[in-house]
């Protein structure tokens, strides 16, 4: 670790033992360690599917799939394994080898007993860690329109016996905000809907990196039942807000006022359980919300949801 990240480190400490909420403490941190600048790198040559696998695996436990050729054959692989489907579009995050931690694909699905296929992305700039790669989020888009055709016409969800659910955990929602902008042009969604009700069982939307400003104009695309988490104390997403000047949709508690979107869309506050935590749909999380997701990703009832007045809004309680 350099010594400017334990320096900020210590003073994160400091500030916390001082009294600084969760908020504040990534407030301090985008302002003084994330950096704007960042670089496009050939999101064609990154682009794969990742799935586990201990017979073939390698010593990461994982394999790797480039390009999205395999899609049809792994997601048939993936629904005879008798368990319900994550197919996760993730946020940003680095291994030296493989460009996404395989320990969060095993961690998913030992903790919820699940299969996980990952859509991986180029989510790490060559800059360093301290940047968002929000130029590779917008130029993975198209690759992803390819993979939600391959989706629909595969029918997974018809061929399952377990519920499918679609993940867009972080800046993979913001990945997905660029899909649904570039698929919307000037037709209004409504008109020109990607279909996902055909493809999944469910949509999550889970500390969402994306700007929670216009999100009806770019969510209302999804026609199947979806959730967004939100946690205000979401160190992350309070970090990049204070990079960007604006909120993200995975902290902006004001979404919760809104009421000018469709029925299928749910809002679930996290925020009296979870505290700083970012990555809590990925099974870092506490026992209340990861009982909440067991039950989540094998479609049941989810229990220890209060309704707030609107009908579309709950909050998880402890």
């Amino acid at each position: 670790m350099k010594r400017v990240d334990i320096f900020f480190l210590m003073v994160s400490l400091f500030l916390f033992v001082g009294g600084c909420s969760w908020r504040e403490l990534g407030l301090f941190y985008g302002n003084h360690v994330l950096e704007k600048q960042e670089t496009l790198r050939p999101v064609d040559e990154d682009i794969s599917l990742i799935i586990t696998d201990e017979k073939k695996a390698d010593e990461y436990g994982i394999i790797e799939f480039k390009g999205l050729d395999q899609t049809e054959l792994l997601l048939h692989q993936l629904t005879e394994q008798n368990k319900p489907l994550v197919i996760l579009v993730h946020g940003k995050g680095k291994l030296e080898v493989k460009g996404f931690d395989p320990k969060v694909i095993w961690r998913v699905e030992s903790t919820y007993g699940v299969k996980v296929l990952t859509f991986h992305w180029p989510s790490y700039d060559p800059i360093g860690y301290k940047v968002w790669p929000q130029l590779n989020a917008k130029a993975t888009a198209p690759y992803l329109i390819q993979f939600f055709e391959k989706l629909e016409k595969i029918k997974i969800k018809e061929k399952a016996q377990h519920p499918v659910t679609l993940v867009f955990n972080s800046m993979g929602a913001r990945v997905l905000m660029h899909t649904l902008e570039g698929k919307n042009d000037s037709t209004p969604c409504a008109e020109k809907p990607l279909y996902f009700s055909q493809m999944v069982d469910r949509v999550l939307l889970s500390g969402a990196e994306a700007p929670s400003n216009d999100h009806e104009d770019w969510l209302q695309c999804i026609d199947a039942e979806t959730w967004v988490t939100i946690n205000q104390g979401d160190m992350m997403l309070a970090a990049v807000e204070s990079l960007r000047s604006s909120p993200r949709l995975g902290n902006d508690i004001k979404v919760f006022q809104k009421n000018s979107i469709g029925k299928q869309f749910h809002f679930l506050d996290l925020s009296p359980v979870e505290g700083g935590n970012h990555d809590y749909a990925l099974g870092e999380s506490t026992l209340p919300t990861i009982e909440y997701f067991k039950d989540f990703y094998r479609g049941l009832p989810q229990n220890g949801l209060e309704s707030m007045e609107n009908g579309n809004f709950s909050l998880l309680s402890k």
